[in-house]
């Protein structure tokens, strides 16, 4: 017989799949959907910013929120604010209404970083086995979700156009549902613990391994900006076809699960250091090379280390944070980090005027190298392990 927690463990995965399918299925054609509807390049760069001031907004009072209220309540409410969103994208083709649903969707993603993902990290506290393999389970439902969702949404979008989004609707529906009528866990916190939530809060400034963890995931957002908002104009730089931007997407979500089983077995120390001087080794290889195939190669090479790091600073955070507060503490590195992300997002467009784009990625990857480096040889000052 399944106990109990096993079956909320398999309830959240599978509405987690369901909800991330829905998430990322209009996600390769966002930009020429936009274009259908009207919107010109301008237009399209100020909806998507609405976004990231969302989450800017709303992350970090969103933890907060959990561990007052529910992790449950908060997983169907950011559930029911991408509803609302890719309904009013379905619907409207105004330019304030697009706006409006990209702000909600921020929202959304504000109140799902730390629902009922932390429900489980608070039952797995101070066990980082079991923490490493909720977490090797998690990316597993998320890359898994992104790359069929990724990899057919591009074919429903030729298919049927801006009606995808009624598709996204209906699994988004079924996720809900899931969650609400066959996730049994209790979240709810008990009054007595509640008044002593700022409390909790105000000790973190003297764990001095989760500000460090925070900080490294700030830190890693450099390089995670350069890959994410341009790998597709590196790709053009090195003559391929964006015909082709489909398969490559697909291609990096397999990387990705690679890579989560690399991590799942590994043992031994973290070595951050070399995890970073491999993810900046290959990134300026492949930024250099002028063979497509090499290209690939080298870019193949620097996803590894650069899906890992991301992974274990993840489980560091989680293993270091408080569990009263833990659902804060996500929430608060996702806002230092998008903050972190828009500046470096001004300084890329700053560089951009200056340099051109293949010197601009190399100082980008160098200042990521650099910073890091210089974080890391603080924390082994402070013997912080």
């Amino acid at each position: 017989m399944i106990k109990t927690k096993d079956k909320n463990l398999i309830t959240y995965l599978l509405s987690y799949f369901l909800y991330n399918t829905a998430r990322v299925l209009p996600h390769a054609i966002l930009t020429v959907l936009l274009l259908d509807k009207g919107m010109i390049v301008s237009q399209i760069a100020l909806i998507q910013s609405f976004y990231m001031i969302a989450g800017l907004l709303f992350e970090f009072p969103s933890g907060i929120l959990t561990d007052l209220w529910s992790e449950k309540r908060m997983y169907q409410l950011a559930l029911i604010c991408l509803f609302f969103s890719y309904l009013a994208i379905w619907l409207s083709n105004k330019f304030v209404f697009l706006c409006g649903a990209w702000f909600i969707y921020g929202l959304s993603s504000a109140a799902i970083s730390g629902s009922l993902e932390i429900y489980f990290l608070r039952q797995y506290q101070n066990n980082d086995h079991k923490i490493r393999r909720f977490n090797v389970a998690y990316n597993y439902a998320t890359l898994s979700s992104a790359l069929i969702g990724g990899g057919i949404g591009s074919f429903i979008y030729a298919a049927i156009k801006i009606h995808i989004y009624i598709v996204a609707l209906g699994i988004l529906l079924l996720a809900l549902l899931l969650i609400t009528f066959f996730f049994r866990g209790n979240s709810l916190k008990p009054p007595a613990k509640q008044t002593n939530l700022i409390a909790e809060i105000k000790t973190i400034k003297n764990n001095t391994k989760l500000i460090f963890s925070v900080l490294q995931m700030a830190i890693y957002q450099i390089v995670a900006q350069l890959f994410f908002q341009f790998w597709q104009v590196m790709f053009l730089h090195k003559t391929f076809s964006s015909s082709y931007f489909g398969l490559f997407y697909v291609y990096f979500q397999i990387i990705a699960l690679i890579s989560n089983y690399l991590f799942n077995k590994m043992t031994g120390s973290k070595r951050h250091f070399l995890t970073i001087s491999l993810i900046t080794l290959f990134l300026l290889l492949a930024l250099q090379v002028t063979s497509p195939l090499l290209f690939i190669i080298c870019f193949t090479l620097f996803l590894f280390p650069f899906n890992i790091y991301n992974t274990q600073l993840f489980v560091d955070i989680e293993a270091a944070s408080p569990p009263k507060v833990l659902s804060s503490i996500v929430s608060f590195s996702g806002t230092i980090s998008s903050i972190i992300s828009m500046l470096t997002l001004w300084l890329i467009s700053g560089l951009n005027n200056l340099l051109n784009f293949k010197q601009m990625c190399i100082a980008i990857t160098i200042l990521f190298f650099g910073l890091s480096t210089f974080l890391l040889s603080v924390k082994a000052r402070k013997n912080v392990k």
